[in-house]
């Protein structure tokens, strides 16, 4: 299965919920840390301490192109923390933001793969393993 625009968006949006909830139970937890979470070119800049997995910019790019004035302030309101901007970036986001970011000088450190399987239907779930129930909800059931 290859990922469309549609899927990758859905993706950085699901992993852009997970860190903002991540950051804002930090937030509750140490106060003192200055928790960020700050609107940038369709995605979230997520700051929740030095050093933190979930502290970057995520899910830019697929609402368009990057903003300036949103990169300056994301950049400025992390140097005040002493830290530096992390951009994890989709190779399927608007195809002006890497050289957006290069010309700022970002600069790429690393590559992430994201794979998937299409889960099997209920009516597959024969062949599971022990243990494991395969069954589909009710549309009204799920939560998005």
């Amino acid at each position: 299965m290859f990922a469309t625009h549609a899927l990758a968006a859905r993706i950085e949006r699901a992993e852009m919920r997970l860190s903002e909830s991540v950051a804002q139970t930090v937030a509750r937890l140490r106060p003192d840390l200055r928790l960020l979470l700050q609107p940038c070119a369709g995605g979230l800049a997520v700051y929740a301490g030095p050093g933190s997995p979930v502290g970057k910019v995520i899910g830019l790019g697929f609402d368009g192109a990057l903003d300036a004035a949103e990169i300056e302030a994301v950049e400025r309101a992390w140097d005040e923390r002493g830290e530096a901007v992390r951009v994890e970036l989709s190779t399927r986001a608007d195809g002006s933001i890497a050289p957006a970011l290069t010309a700022r000088g970002y600069r790429l450190t690393m590559f992430e793969d994201v794979l998937g399987l299409r889960p099997p239907r209920a009516s597959d779930a024969a062949g599971a393993p022990a243990g494991i129930r395969i069954e589909e909800l009710p549309p009204d059931e799920i939560k998005t």
